[in-house]
């Protein structure tokens, strides 16, 4: 697994999502946490990465 950067803004995210459950990090991403049967499984890194690279996707759009 690489390093985490906390002088990059995608390492400052990340650590900050480190923190919080998965039960909210499903929850940002807008996925359905009682409906298992329909759904792929992700790793916490995984849902991490996710709400990371969408993060980023929105800032860069807004500015």
């Amino acid at each position: 697994m690489a390093m985490i950067d906390p002088r990059t803004p995608e390492g400052r995210l990340t650590l900050r999502y480190r923190g919080l459950p998965t039960s909210i990090l499903l929850s940002m991403l807008g996925v359905d946490k009682a409906a298992t049967n329909n759904r792929p499984f992700y790793s916490r890194n995984e849902l991490i990465e996710q709400l990371v690279i969408r993060t980023m996707s929105v800032n860069r759009e807004s500015k």
